[in-house]
């Protein structure tokens, strides 16, 4: 899959994806920052999601199996022919790269957001 793939995909269509990832992590963040007030209601307590809560969660949330998943599917079917060989080609780039910068930069920079954000720190009135 990946070999000829990878041999039809130009240069600007690496700039696309590092386009739709920022995209992405823009919108996730938007809206997780934003449904805050409803996230509030999924909390035993009901305490209130904090700023860096609602951004390590967004920032933490990985996408790749499903869309993966939906990728090799359109891939391999082309929804009966309707779409083109490259096309199909670039859907599946597309998410595999998603998927890839998430775990690449996302992953690995989420314990240092963490400790930025001090939010493993114990509050000062349970010590």
């Amino acid at each position: 899959l990946t070999g000829s793939i990878m041999a039809k995909i130009n240069f600007m269509d690496y700039v696309h994806l590092f386009v739709i990832y920022l995209v992405l992590v823009i919108l996730r963040t938007s809206l997780i920052t934003f449904s805050r007030p409803l996230l509030r209601l999924l909390v035993h307590d009901r305490r209130p999601v904090t700023l860096p809560e609602a951004l390590v969660m967004s920032w933490g949330g990985l996408r790749g199996a499903v869309g993966l998943a939906l990728a090799i599917g359109v891939r391999n079917e082309r929804a009966g022919g309707k779409i083109s060989k490259l096309d199909a080609d670039r859907v599946l780039f597309y998410v595999g790269g998603v998927a890839l910068l998430t775990l690449v930069i996302n992953a690995v920079t989420c314990p240092a957001l963490v400790r930025k954000l001090a939010i493993t720190k114990t509050p000062e009135v349970k010590r």
